[in-house]
C-alpha cells in the first residue's frame, strides 16, 4: 500500500459520483491532491446518516473540501485513480471555503 498522508483533516478537491448498491446508499468520490487521485467512499450507516449523504451529494464538483476518514487497502484494484490499492472511508466531509450547500 502507498505511504499515504491522508489521515486527519485534509484539503482536497474532488469529483463525485452517486451510486446505490445492495440497498445501501454509497457515494463514491475521486479525491485529488496535486496529481495524485484516490477513491473515497461515504456509506450510510449508524454513524453516517441519510442527511449527511444528501449533504455530501450536494457539494459542487471540483470543490475544495475537508475530509476526515480512514485509509484502507482496497479489496480490488481501482483503475480510475492513480492510487490503485487503497481507498479512503470517509467519516466526515465539508466544504473548505465556507460555501455550504443548501439542503
Amino acid at each position: 500500500m502507498h505511504n499515504l498522508r491522508l489521515q486527519g483533516i485534509l484539503a482536497l478537491s474532488f469529483y463525485r459520483d452517486v451510486l446505490t448498491s445492495a440497498g445501501s446508499k454509497i457515494i463514491f468520490f475521486e479525491l485529488r491532491q496535486q496529481t495524485d487521485t484516490v477513491q473515497a467512499l461515504l456509506v450510510q450507516s449508524k454513524e453516517i446518516s441519510k442527511q449527511m449523504l444528501k449533504f455530501a451529494g450536494s457539494i459542487t464538483s471540483e470543490s475544495i473540501v475537508l475530509v476526515r476518514g480512514t485509509v484502507k487497502k482496497s479489496p480490488i484494484e481501482i483503475n480510475a485513480t492513480t492510487i490503485k490499492d487503497a481507498e479512503v472511508h470517509i467519516a466526515e466531509v465539508q466544504p473548505a471555503d465556507g460555501d455550504t450547500p443548501h439542503l
